[in-house]
């Protein structure tokens, strides 16, 4: 279904948001969108006298961050393949 933005705002953000991210517009426009969607439902369900509310509330918020490192966890922390540190 072909989409159209016809807004120079709307246009320009999202070019700077796709050099950003080097992805392309498609998946500029998923990511954001699905990002917008999961904030706007933590709000509507976020309750701060339930604390396992709160806890999926900061998960869910964690995961919106992106990873800027490739690497596998063990690389980062400096383990070798034996599992000990390197």
């Amino acid at each position: 279904m072909p989409f159209h933005i016809r807004n120079a705002e709307a246009e320009s953000l999202l070019r700077e948001l796709q050099e950003l991210t080097g992805e392309n517009l498609t998946e500029t426009v998923r990511k954001s969108l699905a990002e917008r969607l999961e904030r706007e439902r933590l709000k509507i369900h976020a309750n701060g006298d339930d604390p396992e509310s709160a806890m999926q509330e900061i998960w869910a918020r964690l995961k919106l961050i992106p990873n800027r490192d490739p690497r596998p966890d063990d690389e980062i922390l400096g383990y070798g393949p034996d599992g000990l540190p390197s």
